[in-house]
């Protein structure tokens, strides 16, 4: 038996490629947004441990935007329109 929705497209690897990148833009940014917040020196933490954490955090949502595609990519730009601006 065939299913009937035909509205699911298949994604591509282009598609894939390409959201997987995005993904990871957005979750460097993402990574980054405290470090114009809060000192870096009130964290206690080394450089090192910052970029691995902003590099791990890329990666989560690198492979999110990729296994779920425009979805996660719409939360993922919602939630960083939704953050006010940093002066």
């Amino acid at each position: 038996m065939q299913s009937q929705n035909s509205d699911s497209k298949q994604r591509t690897w282009t598609d894939i490629a390409t959201q997987f990148f995005l993904g990871a833009a957005l979750g460097l940014v993402f990574s980054l947004i405290p470090l114009f917040c809060i000192s870096v020196s009130t964290l206690s933490l080394t450089t090192i441990q910052i970029v691995a954490i902003a590099v791990g955090l890329a990666a989560f949502c690198a492979t999110l935007s990729a296994i779920f595609g425009n979805r996660f990519l719409s939360l993922l730009t919602t939630f960083l329109d939704s953050l006010p601006p940093v002066s």
